[in-house]
């Protein structure tokens, strides 16, 4: 059934242009709904850095899990506290390193 319409447009003078027309709202309209779940995301993933506290388990993009010790919001980095209790490490993250940020550790 589209097909003959396709085949019955195609035989008018205008059938081709409104055929190219359909299509290129179709794309402009997938392009809107894409960039618009884009911003939802980056918005949701900016909130989510904005509200890590200390004491907050950290994930980064690399994979180090770790507890924020610090918060510089000024220089824009973090401070986690990685390890063993008995070997604890501290690694400076810029804050766009940050993957995921789970509840507070209870440990």
């Amino acid at each position: 059934m589209l097909f003959n319409l396709f085949e019955e447009a195609q035989q008018t003078p205008w059938g081709s242009y409104i055929i190219m027309g359909v299509l290129f709202v179709l794309i402009i309209v997938f392009f809107v709904f894409s960039s618009r779940q884009n911003k939802k995301r980056q918005k949701q993933q900016q909130d989510m850095i904005n509200g890590i506290k200390k004491g907050d388990t950290i994930t980064t993009i690399g994979g180090i899990i770790g507890s924020v010790v610090e918060i510089n919001d000024d220089k824009n980095y973090i401070v986690l506290e990685t390890g063993t209790s008995a070997d604890k490490n501290y690694i400076k993250f810029d804050k766009a390193a940050i993957y995921r940020v789970d509840a507070k550790d209870k440990d």
